[in-house]
Order: structure tokens, then sequence, then C-alpha cells
């Protein structure tokens, strides 16, 4: 099974960029209290789940695709050993 390249059109940079550009801006100030604390919620839901869910037998089925397709990349997984290409990431 490949992976198919994904549609990079210009309106997809655009999007990305410009977010990329509004978080580069950020202050600490432009953050509320509440805000902050969401966000901090919300990346330590993340972690938890992704290091919970890393050895997961369809995790492992698409690492071990990702290393069949492209071999060891120089992307690290959360919670695992390997490496993939970025596009697997």
């Amino acid at each position: 099974m490949a992976v198919e390249a994904l549609d990079t059109g210009a309106e997809h940079r655009d999007v990305t960029s410009e977010l990329a550009n509004w978080v580069a801006d950020l202050k600490p100030e432009d953050v509320t209290p509440r805000a902050y604390r969401w966000a901090t919620h919300c990346f330590l839901d993340w972690f938890a789940v992704t290091i919970g869910g890393a050895h997961e037998p369809l995790v492992d089925m698409l690492v071990a695709e990702a290393l069949d397709q492209e071999g060891s990349g120089s992307v690290p997984l959360v919670g695992r050993p390997e490496k993939v290409a970025p596009r697997w990431s």
C-alpha cells in the first residue's frame, strides 16, 4: 500500500503560512490565563494519548508499513524508537 502525495496547492500553503505567521507574532501578553490553561490541558491530553497509543496494533502496522515503503527516516515517533520519512509522521 503506497501513500499518495498530498494536495499541496497554493491555497493550503497560504493557510499554513498565515497560521504560522500569526503564531510567530504572538506575545505572551496576547494569551489570556484561561487560554493558556486550556492549551496546557490540550497538550497534556495529546501527550498522554500519544504515549498510551504508541504501541497499539494499528500503530505497529502503520509504522511497519512506513518502514517497508521507505525505510528509516529522519522523523522520530513519539513513544517509539523508530524514525520515519516526513510524509509518514
